[in-house]
């Protein structure tokens, strides 16, 4: 499937079933025909697939994250790798999968997972049961999958030597009332203490605060909870007390 695909690659829509396919069952490698796919957005009832070749994706597979990195440090697999995990691990690389299976906290992912940069999958924990009289058959502990995983290009290529630093970076109108608008509401001390230490309240906070430009002209269209979440790393605001 993955050697059929045209070289330009476009978004396009497909219904929400899509959702349900097996990942697992995928024939060749773990992702098998979805090896293609980068990342799912629900949009009303349709799903958009953005393709894992398409250079303006906002997103990449890990694997392409790694030897993006790789390349950029001649060839230097493992430190590719290390910096990968480092990112995730201090909470500074936006990334996400198209499946889990299983019950672990994402938060502690890239702490304690066995990862596959390959195959773009990972387990966390030990699959094991218990034996014996009275022991029921699902009685034991079973490991977390993840199929598909992603990072935030921007974010990858950020790391690779050369790099603008970030004073030097660009950033859009809308990055910089964002940085404008987090540095005020921190002054004024109207950023809760869990908006601090939860990413997804602090992009809840900065949608209203959006309303509140559009209003006043400051910026084109209110901006969604979703969107900001993404953005808040590469924007540099996340994790909050790397904003100067």
């Amino acid at each position: 499937m993955a050697a059929s695909c045209p070289a330009e690659m476009r978004e396009v829509p497909i219904p929400c079933w899509f959702l349900a396919f097996p990942v697992a069952s995928a024939t060749g490698s773990r992702l098998g025909v979805l090896s293609d796919i980068l990342s799912l957005f629900v949009n009303g009832s349709e799903v958009l697939v953005v393709a894992g070749r398409d250079k303006d994706a906002t997103q990449i597979w890990l694997s392409e994250a790694k030897a993006l990195l790789a390349e950029g440090y001649g060839g230097a697999s493992r430190l590719a790798e290390k910096l990968l995990r480092d990112e995730g691990a201090a909470g500074r690389l936006p990334w996400g999968y198209l499946r889990k299976n299983g019950a672990a906290a994402d938060d502690e992912f890239w702490r304690f997972a066995r990862i596959d940069f390959e195959e773009n999958s990972a387990r966390v924990g030990y699959t094991f049961f218990f034996a014996g009289p009275g022991v029921g058959r699902d009685d034991g502990l079973r490991s977390t999958e993840y199929l598909g995983i992603w990072v935030s290009r921007a974010h990858v290529l950020a790391l690779l030597p050369g790099a603008p630093t970030d004073a030097e970076a660009p950033t859009t109108p809308t990055a910089q009332w964002a940085i404008a608008t987090i540095r005020h509401l921190r002054a004024e001390g109207k950023i809760s203490e869990r908006a601090t230490k939860v990413k997804a309240e602090l992009a809840r906070l900065l949608e209203a605060e959006s309303e509140k430009a559009v209003r006043n002209g400051q910026i084109r269209g209110a901006l969604k909870a979703t969107y900001l979440e993404d953005q808040l790393a590469p924007w540099g605001i996340w994790p909050l007390t790397s904003l100067k």
